[in-house]
């Protein structure tokens, strides 16, 4: 679609211009019996200005192109050092268990989640039965905090950096921003990715409501995917 605020499109149409004056004023001085230094002379008058402007916006257009490849190259030297921190963080705050290839601290959150919430887990399928969703969210919070409460002070600088993660590509000016997205939740284990969603629920976090609508949106773009149970998505759902 034409945006008509696109240099790029007005410098086409400049450089249109002059071939639109050519076509047309040639063949209008020969009918008229100018000479080719008349008709040259006239060419130059009125294509002269279209074949500057056209060249300007050519150049004006690469200026941008070359700052905008500048800024999302910073950009995402930025977002991949935040990552590799991320990562490296998670690491230290959730070590695997080598025996056991888990996470303890997460196995015990899925552990008392499961009993917890057990006789609202029977049905099949994604749906959430009858007031499930107003039973987990008095006490979700609660049961994630004595499941981490060891290792809170880690859990929440951890948590803050996800959540800066997603305000630093949110407040970017980068088009696409979905890929950063996209590219932020296939670095997160399924590990992190339930520690980041329910985590949500826990007050201690003291999140912003605008933290708390990056968090919403970014869960949601992912439909439950490698949450405990793929149908808790939808305490996110209104």
């Amino acid at each position: 679609m034409i945006h008509l605020r696109d240099p790029k499109f007005w410098a086409s149409v400049s450089a249109w211009m002059v071939v639109v004056a050519i076509v047309i004023l040639w063949p209008a001085g020969i009918y008229k019996n100018w000479s080719i230094s008349e008709i040259g002379t006239i060419i130059g008058a009125i294509a002269g200005p279209f074949a500057g402007l056209a060249g300007f916006l050519y150049i004006y257009v690469n200026f941008i192109h070359q700052q905008e490849q500048f800024e999302r190259q910073s950009f995402e030297s930025i977002l991949l050092r935040l990552l590799d921190r991320l990562k490296l963080d998670s690491k230290e705050t959730f070590p695997t268990d080598l025996n056991k290839g888990e996470t303890p601290l997460l196995k015990k959150f899925e552990s008392q989640y499961g009993e917890k919430f057990l006789y609202h887990n029977i049905s099949d399928g994604n749906e959430m039965q009858q007031g499930e969703k107003e039973y987990k969210l008095e006490i979700l919070g609660n049961l994630y905090y004595y499941a981490f409460q060891d290792s809170i002070r880690s859990v929440l600088a951890l948590y803050k950096l996800f959540v800066g993660v997603l305000v630093y590509i949110d407040e970017s000016q980068i088009s696409n921003r979905d890929n950063y997205y996209n590219l932020l939740f296939s670095q997160l284990t399924q590990a992190e990715i339930r520690v980041f969603f329910y985590g949500y629920f826990h007050d201690g976090f003291e999140l912003s409501e605008h933290e708390k609508k990056l968090i919403r949106n970014f869960f949601l773009r992912y439909n439950g995917r490698d949450l405990i149970y793929q149908r808790d998505i939808k305490l996110f759902q209104d």
